[in-house]
């Protein structure tokens, strides 16, 4: 869900994750009307998974429009119970990696912390 979002019926939230490269969310705040050379600051958008899964790295698609309106810096933080969060990631200029092309997967973006879980090598084994 995207909180105070301001997006088009057609552009909405659960787009963002949908696994399809031709949806799309976007958050037409502050202004809906994209104008050249103006720097917008966007809502969050926070997912919601139905169970704990580690991740090191994601990406996202651009969009089949105005290249402008791609993310070039953000913040990516994790919560298990909505109180406490952790900075995953903290994206501060990635213009250079944000392909022109629509509908075009960017690079992955590495998480810089540890997982949740523990990765199989850390974990003992019993006979041990």
């Amino acid at each position: 869900f995207s909180v105070a979002g301001n997006y088009p019926g057609g552009e909405r939230p659960e787009f963002a994750i949908d696994e399809n490269v031709e949806t799309k969310w976007l958050d037409a705040d502050p202004d809906p009307k994209w104008r050249e050379g103006t720097v917008y600051a966007w809502k969050a958008l926070t997912i919601e998974l139905p169970k704990a899964k580690p991740i090191d790295a994601y990406s996202y698609v651009t969009a089949n429009d105005i290249e402008n309106r791609d993310p070039i810096g953000w913040t990516l933080e994790g919560s298990a119970d909505y109180e406490k969060w952790v900075l995953l990631a903290d994206v501060s200029n990635a213009a250079s990696h944000i392909p022109i092309e629509r509908f075009t997967e960017t690079p992955q973006f590495s998480i810089l912390v540890p997982c949740f879980s523990p990765r199989p090598a850390q974990i003992q084994n019993s006979n041990d």
